[in-house]
């Protein structure tokens, strides 16, 4: 759902950039990624140093200014986040730093909480714990919504948090200062 509404963005062109591959460590986006006619490559992660080596190779060979995480679902080393400091953006589906983990849907319906969300964030050496671009919030219903009606709504609300996140970023809208993402005036 994210990489579709990049998709999107790029062909409507309101993304100041170009999404010039997707590196993967899966094949399950292969297809909405060459039928966008965008270059999809992808090396499997079960030799994680293997992969994470590849991963750099491709993304130096680009020469890419920012890296978006969305369905990656692999901790990145910290030789590849510390080649791309604070050019590395994650969609976390819980509003960070809570439910940092895995199932984060599942731990609010499980605790009841009222209000969950999404995190767009730098991603940096500490897991789910860097430089927070944006939060969006949404309500769960308790005793009406289950687990999967509260991961629908936040997956809805990934997309929009990920492709403002996004475009702040391209449009030289925000900094990174002390270890906190400051906008800048106007």
């Amino acid at each position: 759902h994210c990489l579709k509404q990049l998709i999107a963005d790029e062909r409507a062109g309101k993304l100041r950039g170009k999404i010039v591959a997707v590196l993967s460590n899966h094949q399950a986006l292969r297809s909405v990624v060459e039928e966008a006619g965008i270059e999809f490559l992808w090396h499997p992660s079960t030799d994680k140093p293997a992969h994470m080596k590849w991963l750099v190779e491709q993304l130096n060979k680009r020469q890419i200014d920012l890296v978006v995480l969305a369905r990656y679902m692999q901790i990145l080393t910290p030789e590849v986040v510390r080649a791309y400091p604070h050019k590395i953006i994650n969609i976390h589906p819980s509003l960070l730093p809570h439910f940092p983990g895995p199932n984060p849907y599942r731990q609010a319906w499980e605790q009841g909480v009222r209000v969950s969300g999404c995190t767009a964030h730098f991603v940096t050496e500490n897991l789910a714990e860097g430089p927070i671009v944006l939060q969006d919030v949404f309500h769960i219903d308790i005793g009406v919504d289950d687990v999967d009606a509260v991961r629908t709504k936040g997956q809805r609300l990934e997309s929009e948090v990920l492709r403002q996140a996004v475009q702040y970023f391209l449009n030289e809208q925000l900094v990174v200062a002390d270890d906190r993402v400051v906008f800048k005036p106007g």
